[in-house]
């Protein structure tokens, strides 16, 4: 945890409903509690409501004060927080996505490493169960664990979704899950029986237009590999950029 002009930096993400006010109602709880706002990013928002996350100046040790001041905020839900080293970056997803535009040696496994940062994610890692055989990983970020089920029950994935902990997963998973400090979601590359997974500690979930983004850019890296590999074919049809 990273002490920041004084005081411990916390990142905070919370859902309210969508009316005139209701960000105003929480910045002021927040002002009483001695809480300074860094940044403010919209995560997503629909005609009911909103998800924003706050970066937070905090003034004493416990990250959790902020949660208790915003939750007084009659509508407000507080969905995570967790300490961070400096305020995240709002360009980390358009940055991993100029690296794969310009189609390095291996785009598919650029987009594994660069994941984590992008989507303030743990780890993200892709893989295959092509042919009918156990999973096998294609890459994987820092601190990725090994994939040790015989078979993945979401397995071939036809579209982005969110997974629930389920027995495939081991044990440490599911206790992290049932906790609320899990969050996984996977997404195709490119073909039903390869895709790429990627975790999330702190308990934030995935939301649409999070998904949305992460499919943005696969579709990127698989592209980029498709010229990497010389195919005149569509993105998913590349062979050695994937390693198959």
């Amino acid at each position: 945890m990273r002490w920041f002009g004084g005081a411990v930096l916390v990142a905070m993400r919370i859902s309210m409903p969508d009316r005139p006010g209701m960000l105003a109602q929480v910045t002021a709880a927040l002002a009483e509690g001695r809480t300074d706002i860094v940044a403010i990013e919209v995560i997503e928002r629909s005609p009911e409501v909103v998800v924003d996350e706050l970066c937070l100046d905090i003034a004493g040790p416990d990250p959790l004060v902020p949660s208790r001041i915003v939750e007084g905020v009659p509508g407000v839900v507080v969905e995570s927080v967790r300490a961070v080293e400096e305020p995240p970056s709002t360009t980390s997803a358009l940055e991993l996505a100029a690296r794969l535009a310009t189609g390095g040696a291996d785009p598919v496994e650029d987009l594994v490493l660069g994941l984590p940062e992008a989507v303030r994610a743990a780890w993200s890692l892709a893989l295959t169960t092509d042919a009918g055989v156990r999973p096998r990983t294609l890459a994987q970020s820092s601190g990725a664990p090994r994939i040790t089920a015989d078979r993945l029950p979401w397995m071939p994935l036809e579209g982005p979704r969110r997974l629930a902990a389920a027995g495939w997963m081991p044990t440490s998973w599911r206790m992290r899950a049932a906790l609320g400090g899990l969050e996984l979601a996977a997404w195709p590359l490119g073909t039903p029986d390869r895709a790429v997974l990627v975790a999330r500690y702190s308990g934030m979930r995935f939301r649409a237009s999070e998904l949305r983004q992460v499919e943005l850019l696969v579709g990127i890296a698989l592209e980029s590999a498709a010229r990497t590999d010389g195919s005149p074919g569509p993105s998913g049809q590349a062979g050695g950029a994937l390693g198959l």
